[in-house]
C-alpha cells in the first residue's frame, strides 16, 4: 500500500490504514529490536504496523527471542519480520513506509538511515555513529542509545501527530540534498573502522 492510502473494512466503508513503520537492520542483539518492541508496546496509539527487514539467519537465538516478545507483548498483529529483501522489494518497503525507525546500539555510518532520508521519510533513531549528522535537527527525532522511555516518547509523538510527520518528512527531503556520495560514505566508514582498530 502506498503512503496515505486507505483500506476498506467489513462494512464496506473506508478506514485509514495503520501507519507503516519500517526498520532495516540485521536481526542481531546490537540492533536494538528488543528495545524497539518494548517501546512500541508502551505507545498508546496502536494504529501502526512495524516491518522489520534484515537477515534472520545470522543470530537465530535473537530471532526466536524477539518472536516470543512479539507474542508476550501482544503485538502479534502489529509486527512482521520479513528477512533479507532484494533491492526492488526493499525499495517498495521504503515507498510504503510512513516512518523509519532504528533503535541500534552501535553504528558506524547508518546507511539505512541515509536511505530513509533519501526517500523523504521521518526518522526516529538512536544517537550513535553518524546518525545525528545525517538526520540533523529537522528530519527526525533522536534518542539516547538504550533509553527505552525516550524511544517510546519519540515514537508516540511521531505516530500521533500528523503535522509533526509532515514537518519531519520535509526536513528529510532537505537532508537528502546534503547526503554524501557513495565514495564519501565509503571513506567515512573506512576512517571509522581504522579508528576502531587504532584504539583496539
Amino acid at each position: 500500500l502506498a503512503r496515505g492510502s486507505r483500506s476498506t473494512d467489513a462494512s464496506g466503508s473506508e478506514a485509514p490504514r495503520p501507519l507503516q513503520i519500517l526498520s532495516v537492520a540485521t536481526v542481531h542483539p546490537a540492533k536494538g529490536h528488543d528495545l524497539l518492541l518494548e517501546a512500541l508496546a508502551e505507545v498508546p496509539c496502536r494504529s501502526w504496523h512495524l516491518t522489520c527487514a534484515g537477515s534472520l539467519t545470522r543470530h537465530p537465538v535473537t530471532v526466536d527471542r524477539l518472536r516470543g516478545m512479539v507474542i508476550s507483548l501482544g503485538l502479534g498483529d502489529h509486527v512482521s519480520f520479513v528477512g533479507d529483501l532484494d533491492r526492488q522489494d526493499l525499495a517498495a518497503c521504503y515507498d510504503a513506509a510512513d516512518v523509519f525507525v532504528l533503535a541500534t546500539q552501535q553504528e558506524t555510518y547508518g546507511m539505512a538511515v541515509a536511505e530513509a532520508l533519501a526517500c523523504g521519510l521521518p526518522v526516529v533513531a538512536t544517537m550513535t555513529g553518524a546518525i545525528p549528522d545525517l538526520v540533523g535537527d529537522a528530519a527526525g527525532l533522536l534518542v539516547p542509545v538504550g533509553d527505552t522511555p525516550a524511544l517510546t516518547h519519540a515514537l508516540a509523538r511521531v505516530l500521533e501527530d500528523a503535522s509533526l510527520r509532515t514537518r519531519l518528512a520535509e526536513g528529510a527531503r532537505h537532508a537528502r540534498q546534503r547526503l554524501p556520495t557513495w565514495d564519501t560514505a565509503c571513506q567515512r566508514m573506512s576512517d571509522a573502522l581504522e579508528a576502531v582498530v587504532a584504539h583496539g
